[in-house]
């Protein structure tokens, strides 16, 4: 499962990644941790921008971990925040952001 595209975009602009390769996923994954004091696997990562194609949805931790460090309370915020910013939020991301 992928997540909105518009919050894929807030992660590449504050991150500075193009998400192209394993290497970039480690960096965010790093940096998300540095940020939040939590973790979030490459593997997730990779699955929510749409590179592992499977149907596990992601956890409210996760989800919550990608809002903190995005600069929110949590993902609920997150996603609040990037409807009334940007009109629709796009149900799901695959393929390259």
């Amino acid at each position: 499962m992928s997540i909105p595209l518009i919050i894929l975009y807030q992660l590449r602009k504050r991150s500075g990644l193009l998400f192209e390769s394993t290497k970039e996923f480690t960096r965010l994954a790093a940096e998300i941790q540095a940020v939040t004091g939590r973790t979030i696997g490459v593997t997730t990562l990779k699955r929510l921008f749409g590179r592992t194609h499977d149907t596990v949805r992601p956890s409210a931790y996760t989800l919550d971990t990608i809002a903190r460090y995005l600069g929110k309370k949590n993902w609920d915020a997150l996603v609040g925040d990037a409807r009334q910013g940007s009109g629709p939020v796009p149900a799901t991301g695959s393929g390259p952001v």
